[in-house]
This record gives structure tokens, sequence and C-alpha cells, in this order.
């Protein structure tokens, strides 16, 4: 019996990727599909930052190839099929929302206005937009920062710790956009420290330690296997003698020491 081809958003086949020798990336490969969150998961240093990098062409990867609906990254096109919201970028303080704007606009060479002042007023930013960034909070900014990335109607969006440091408010309105935008058909690439969110929110996942992949699959089938995300993280990021030996070091810390206590009367 034929079967269909999977329709996928995006697929990274085998990248590795160096830093001066130091393997930061060894043989990634994801896929995503249509309508899902996939959550992009792992420490400081795992390589998060470097998949990102290479899934959206700010980085050439040392070998391996980033498809965006069979497409090379490298190409225009593909690149404007996805939408990025970096968790580091500085955003010009000096700049209005407005003018920020306006700004993307002028990269992508397109007017897309009319659709983010509804994604502005949607987001709750709107009112904020004739306003300097430098008197933005945080969570407007990461707002403005999404009301970019979505402004050109990409089909994947690719988020970098979304959630860090928003208010619950925020965070909601956030949750209820890609909960939008993915019932629309769109893709959601999040990578994030929040295993909690991911086990609630993301249909796959992708954990990385030491550049390499140490899990992947279905979310609800990674709780079945392991009880929860964080089982899974625990059990494959960390070894069970080092986990003991952080739970030594931690009971040592806070327990009193009977002598000091003797001592002490």
């Amino acid at each position: 019996m034929h079967e269909e081809p999977v329709n996928t958003v995006l697929e990274v086949i085998g990248v590795d990727k160096s830093y001066s020798g130091r393997p930061a990336l060894v043989d990634f490969s994801m896929t995503i599909v249509p309508g899902s969150i996939h959550g992009l998961l792992g420490s400081n240093g795992s390589g998060k930052s470097t998949a990102l990098h290479v899934i959206t062409g700010i980085i050439d990867p040392d070998r391996g190839s980033v498809l965006h609906h069979g497409v090379t990254v490298s190409q225009a096109v593909a690149r404007m099929r996805f939408g990025f919201a970096p968790d580091d970028l500085p955003l010009p303080q000096s700049l209005t929302g407005r003018e920020y704007l306006r700004l993307h606009d002028s990269l992508r060479r397109r007017d897309d206005s009319s659709r983010a002042m509804s994604l502005a007023r949607v987001l709750q930013v709107r009112n904020a937009l004739s306003k300097p960034i430098s008197s933005y909070s945080h969570g407007m900014k990461r707002k403005l920062q999404l009301v970019c990335a979505l402004a050109h109607s990409p089909s994947l969006l690719i988020l970098d710790e979304p959630f860090r440091g928003l208010d619950p408010d925020t965070a909601q309105v956030l949750q209820e956009c890609l909960s939008l935008f993915t019932a629309a058909g769109g893709a959601v690439l999040m990578a994030t420290h929040d295993l909690l969110r991911a086990e609630t929110h993301c249909e796959a996942i992708t954990m990385l330690h030491n550049g390499a992949i140490v899990a992947s699959g279905r979310t609800r089938e990674i709780v079945s296997s392991h009880g929860s995300v964080g089982q899974c993280f625990s059990a494959r990021i960390s070894s069970a003698s080092s986990m003991a030996t952080r739970a030594d070091r931690l009971r040592a810390l806070f327990t009193p020491d009977e002598k000091e206590i003797h001592e002490d009367r």
C-alpha cells in the first residue's frame, strides 16, 4: 500500500557543528510537522543556541542540512517561511516600537504593517508602540519580538526561552497566541528550560546534552515511559552517581552539624 509523504515544516538532517575543534552539535536531526509545538530542551551549554542558529541560517553547519518545506535554509525563500524571536537579541532602545516594526518591514522588503498592528492589539502592546523601547518592561519587549516574528505570516515560529521572566498574565497571552497559531496549521520550535511547560504544551520533545540528542519523541510516549519529562531529563542528563553526590552535598549544607550545635549551647 502506497503511503502518503509526511508534510514537514522543518527537517534537520545529521547536522554537525564545531567551534575551534570542540563539538557543539553532533549528528543533530529533528522533524517538525504542521500544527505542533516541538520543545528543544537542555542545560546551559547543551547546544540549544547553536541548534537554533543553524536552523535559522545564522551560522552554517559543518555537515548536514536544514530544510524548510524542502528548501535549504541558505535560500532566501526558506528564511521567509519562519519567524525567529531570540532570547538574547538587544533591541534598539532609542527607537519606538512602531519604528522597530518599520525597520523589520524594510529588512524584509515588504509591508506587513496591517497584520503587525492586529498582532500588537491581540498581544496587548499596541498602546505602547509610540513609546521608546527603552521604556518597555521585559514582557513588553518579548511581545514586540513576537509581533515581529509573526507579522509576515510564517509557517514556523522559532522561540528561544519565550516564557523567561514573564508575569503570569503575559505568559497566558503568549500561550494563547501559540495555541491559535498551531490550530491554524503553524508549527513552533521552542527552546526552553521549563520542563513542566514543555510537558504540558509540546507534542514532541528533543533533549540535548553536550551537543548530542539523548532523548527524542512524542511527549506522551516519554511521559508514559519515564513518568514525566523532568524524570526523563534527570535520567538522561544526570547519572545516578552524580545525582547522589549532589544530594549528599545539599544535605551537608542544610543539615545542622551536631558538634556546632553543642558548642553553641
